[in-house]
């Protein structure tokens, strides 16, 4: 029998197209034209696999399909390559996933994840699913959490449930991990939140407390986008600030990095912390920062070689339903899915 891996993620994948435009329209029929930026994916939990794979770990996932378009399948092949399947639901049709940002800084995210999330409602269940041998990463969303939460409480007993709870915080981010913990009451859960406005010592450790306070959540990690992020519990924590002269170029998948890094310590030394960790973690986003996508350089680089050759390809058919096999390994469809997986 196969050993189960050591880190299994567990959450939504799709493929995010990226515009850049002057300005955000303001008003009725105020358009833009946008300068495409490429793509990249989405959510975190493919990301997280995909940056454990550069630290030397190789872990699961149980995500949803993506789509059957051809960024879709790349999705899929690419990310074969970086982490091993355990479960990728079955289609449901088309996720849609957009991100436009202005020339002098703003951010908005459109998506549509319903397909998605029905797809990941399908992979709870069954004797294949078995998660109490890893630490699990899941997204925990206020759109996504019920799913993920579905998917591993059907997969029976699990150890260490790191929950990344989105950009969020307060009486919110409180309820969702309690709903966890009665979920999965023989479960250690760790909650990951971005919580932008922390920009206090008195505001940190109220965060902190909201977190783990009567919930027995032993550790917690909060990031806050430019003020940093920390790490800690009830009693203590450790804020790290990134230095005034930081380059941030593109903030995509450094949430995910941090989760990874964190991941991988949680495997390699349990939920213990020191503050040299929590430096360690602020250097791994900022270094993501620097990068023009959410995936680790290398991957984002092989990706946007695939998503080039697989435009020129549909261009020189002109039939943008038809694409040639522009990369190895491109995976069978049938009814429901993806075979072999």
């Amino acid at each position: 029998m196969t050993a189960p891996p050591a880190v299994v993620v567990v959450g939504y994948l799709a493929v995010l197209g990226r515009l850049r435009v002057a300005r955000l329209p303001r008003g009725d029929g105020d358009g833009q034209v946008c300068r495409p930026l490429g793509s990249t994916l989405t959510c975190d939990a493919p990301l997280v696999a995909a940056h454990l794979n550069g630290l030397g770990v190789r872990a699961g996932h149980v995500l949803s399909h993506p789509g059957r378009r051809p960024l879709d399948m790349l999705a899929l092949t690419l990310l074969r390559r970086w982490s091993d399947p355990v479960r990728i639901g079955p289609w449901r049709g088309e996720p849609t996933e957009i991100e436009i940002s202005t020339d002098d800084g703003e951010r908005v995210w459109f998506n549509c994840p319903a397909p998605g999330v029905a797809s990941l409602r399908d992979c709870g269940g069954g004797d294949a699913l078995r998660l109490a041998d890893s630490v699990v990463y899941l997204d925990a969303y206020p759109w996504l959490a019920s799913a993920c939460l579905d998917v591993v409480a059907a997969a029976g007993p699990v150890g260490t449930v790191v929950v990344n709870l989105g950009r969020t915080g307060g009486q919110s981010a409180r309820e969702r991990i309690l709903a966890f913990r009665r979920r999965l009451p023989t479960a250690r859960v760790l909650p990951q939140v971005c919580i932008p406005e922390l920009t206090s010592p008195k505001s940190r450790r109220a965060a902190f407390r909201q977190l783990c306070e009567g919930t027995d959540c032993p550790l917690a990690l909060i990031t806050s986008g430019g003020q940093g992020l920390g790490l800690g519990g009830t009693d203590r924590h450790h804020w790290w600030t990134p230095p005034p002269a930081a380059r941030i170029t593109d903030t995509s998948g450094a949430g995910a990095a941090v989760s990874a890094a964190f991941v991988a310590h949680i495997l390699r030394d349990g939920p213990g912390w020191s503050e040299a960790l929590v430096a360690d973690l602020g250097l791994v986003g900022l270094r993501q920062c620097a990068v023009e996508g959410a995936l680790p350089p290398a991957e984002q680089a092989e990706w946007n070689a695939h998503e080039r050759r697989i435009g020129r390809d549909m261009s020189a058919l002109g039939n943008p339903g038809a694409v040639s096999a522009s990369f190895s390994e491109r995976p069978s469809l049938d009814h429901d899915g993806i075979k072999g997986y």
